[in-house]
């Protein structure tokens, strides 16, 4: 599991709890007002809301829960017939590193798609970790 808090555009806030699934992840998101990040950052109470459910039902120690790493991610997405894609230029630990996604109604129409654009743009597609992970492990 992640949990995140990211600035998204024109400064909305929200906190998304992404959980790892054998078909791809699941994302509980909510909008957050600046205060509350705020109080988050400097009582380390998590906002009430879904995510904090989960977590609470996983049995996850929210006296526990830090913030270890920071990253930026410069997106850019369009929606081209029945996917979404997304290129994303990744900034965290001083590294940066780039990746493709596409979104779509299953992973088979999404693996589709990845290998049309990897044979038209000539490029190997490569099943990475996630730019969380990355931002992670640069930091051990």
């Amino acid at each position: 599991m992640v949990l995140r808090i990211r600035t998204i555009y024109m400064g909305e806030i929200e906190l998304t709890l992404k959980v790892k699934g054998e078909d791809g992840d699941k994302e509980y998101t909510q909008l957050l007002p600046l205060t509350a990040v705020n109080e988050y950052k400097s009582t380390n109470i998590l906002p009430e809301g879904e995510a904090k459910n989960i977590l609470i039902k996983e049995k996850i120690d929210l006296n526990n829960l830090r913030i270890i790493t920071y990253l930026e991610t410069r997106r850019y997405q369009e929606k081209i017939d029945d996917y979404l894609l997304v290129l994303d230029k990744n900034f965290y630990n001083n590294n940066i590193d780039f990746n493709i996604e596409i979104e779509a109604d299953s992973i088979e129409r999404a693996k589709q798609v990845m290998e049309m654009y990897s044979k038209k743009y000539n490029f190997e597609h490569i099943a990475c970790k996630s730019k969380s992970r990355r931002a992670f492990e640069s930091i051990k």
